[in-house]
């Protein structure tokens, strides 16, 4: 006889048996849920799953839609993905840095020695790229497997400082993220295909481009980049600094404390406080 589990799912209000191994798309699709735009993931005992989550026991369910903050979170590790499959089928030599974010946005850069062209022309040929893989539909593809495996081709695509990072972590297995040919990590999850991200924008901005989001209140429209040139300044200033720290990315800060190297981290950040202060 088959195990069922009760599953209570918020958006009906129904508590229904499914059995062992249901996945969430599939609870979507008999409780017909329509939140009125695209499901992007669940809320399963307040804690965040993707759709090809399966139920293994009771459990209470919540769909969330982009209007949900972790649903934002979502869309936009998803879209970075994307970015970062363009830039690796147009610009396979160099590499995509996603920064910071701006106002209504995530600032990135597409950095090498040699120079790829005029920066309008390659937010142009990106953001192309983009909307091709789209309409494409390609689904995101989670994996679990061995952290020297990942390694290796986190190194084949250039992804030095995440390289670093599971280093440090001392895990034996590590989630990937496949689309289609290209593989990346994320703290978290994706949406199940490029087809849910119709709504995005690419725009040049300063020395590299702003990935351009929809708005929260109306996932229809996308937000209005503002300029904010004192806060981006504060953000060159503060990768500079890291720069000279020497820590650039969380494995290097991880591999330092490591080291026994976090006292002369302390040290160099008051004086370049100091400095600034001064």
């Amino acid at each position: 006889m088959m195990r069922t589990y009760s599953i209570y799912c918020e958006n009906t209000g129904i508590a229904k048996d499914y059995p062992f191994g249901t996945t969430l798309a599939e609870i979507i699709e008999d409780q017909k849920i329509d939140l009125g735009y695209p499901v992007l993931g669940a809320m399963v005992n307040h804690s965040l799953k993707e759709l090809n989550y399966m139920v293994y026991k009771p459990k209470t369910v919540n769909f969330i839609g982009y209007p949900h903050i972790d649903g934002q979170r979502m869309y936009l590790r998803s879209l970075s993905m994307v970015l970062f499959k363009a830039a690796h089928d147009l610009y396979p030599d160099h590499k995509l840095k996603i920064q910071h974010s701006v106002s209504g946005g995530v600032y990135c850069e597409l950095v090498n020695h040699v120079n790829p062209g005029p920066l309008d022309e390659i937010v142009s040929k990106l953001k192309k790229r983009m909307q091709e893989i789209i309409a494409h539909d390609a689904p995101f593809l989670r994996d679990e497997i061995r952290t020297e495996e990942a390694l290796e081709i986190f190194e084949q695509f250039k992804l030095e400082d995440k390289c670093t990072l599971m280093r440090t972590r001392k895990q034996f297995y590590s989630s990937v993220y496949r689309l289609e040919d290209v593989v990346n990590y994320f703290y978290g999850y994706l949406v199940p295909s490029t087809g849910y991200l119709q709504q995005f924008g690419l725009e040049k901005y300063h020395e590299g481009m702003v990935l351009i989001l929809p708005r929260k209140d109306n996932p229809a429209e996308l937000n209005r980049i503002m300029e904010k040139p004192k806060l981006f300044e504060i953000f060159r200033e503060f990768k500079e600094w890291v720069q000279i720290i020497g820590v650039p990315h969380v494995g290097q800060l991880n591999q330092m404390a490591l080291n026994g190297q976090i006292s002369d981290i302390i040290k160099i950040s008051e004086a370049l406080q100091e400095k600034k202060v001064a």
